[in-house]
């Protein structure tokens, strides 16, 4: 059976998305702390976790709740309120929608390695025979950052995945995630990626470019799954550069 979260399930609008799960079949779980909402609009039928959204509690839901679908409905909703005090405001709709994605991201047993720590982190990860996933198409202002060619321009890119893999030895395998119908994926795993030769000049910035084909193989495949609104070429040394390419 289908399972469902719907926070903020004691309000008007969210009771009724709960019955609506319900009568499509899901196993439903409300989680709401009834500042609010009322007890008599949760469904009969859906259990209940009576928790504030920020609580590592509602976060321990989510994630050992192994959820299919999450309606995040729970929210702090009065104007006057968050005139009057703008930091609560932020706290239940900002921290609290932090901590419900949180939950989230980990639910399927992947911790998420935030940036100060995350060399070591990842070091110790690999030791243990873990993998560990790094995304490479965001633009990096850091000191670290090096830039390669995509799509023709120089992009400042993270250069901690080669740095990693060329310390540990560890294989770099592409994955990418392509969308199908009820909300399930198809995952690809490319080959691994060659690593330089061990008396390359410049094999940071080599093994770094060899990641970044790849990526860029698969975005010409298939752009429109691709975040194009992110400003992935600004602060690009040099003036010269292709027009006929994405402008970003």
């Amino acid at each position: 059976m289908p399972r469902a979260l719907v926070t903020g399930g004691a309000g008007f609008i969210g009771s009724h998305v709960a019955d609506l799960y319900l009568e499509h079949g899901y196993d439903v779980t409300v989680l709401d702390n009834f500042a609010s909402g009322r007890r008599e609009n949760v469904p009969s039928r859906a259990a209940l976790a009576e928790l504030d959204l920020t609580s590592a509690d509602a976060a321990r839901v989510v994630r050992d709740g192994r959820f299919d679908v999450v309606s995040h409905l729970g929210a702090q909703i009065d104007v006057r309120k968050s005139v009057a005090d703008p930091m609560f405001d932020a706290h239940i709709n900002i921290v609290g929608t932090l901590n419900l994605l949180e939950g989230i991201r980990v639910s399927n047993g992947n911790p998420v390695l935030y940036r100060r720590g995350a060399v070591r982190k990842a070091l110790r990860l690999l030791a243990e025979g873990r993998g560990v996933g790094i995304l490479i198409d965001q633009h990096m202002t850091s000191p670290d950052a090096i830039y390669v060619d995509f799509f023709g321009r120089p992009a400042a890119t993270t250069s901690t995945l080669a740095a990693l893999a060329m310390r540990t030895g560890a294989p770099i395998v592409p994955l990418f995630a392509f969308p199908l119908p009820n909300g399930r994926y198809r995952m690809i795993y490319e080959h691994p990626i060659e690593p330089p030769a061990q008396d390359s000049p410049d094999a940071l910035r080599e093994f770094t470019q060899r990641c970044t084909d790849v990526l860029e193989m698969h975005v010409r495949r298939h752009p429109e799954l691709w975040l194009w609104m992110h400003r992935r070429w600004r602060d690009a040394p040099g003036p010269a550069f292709d027009r006929s390419l994405p402008v970003c």
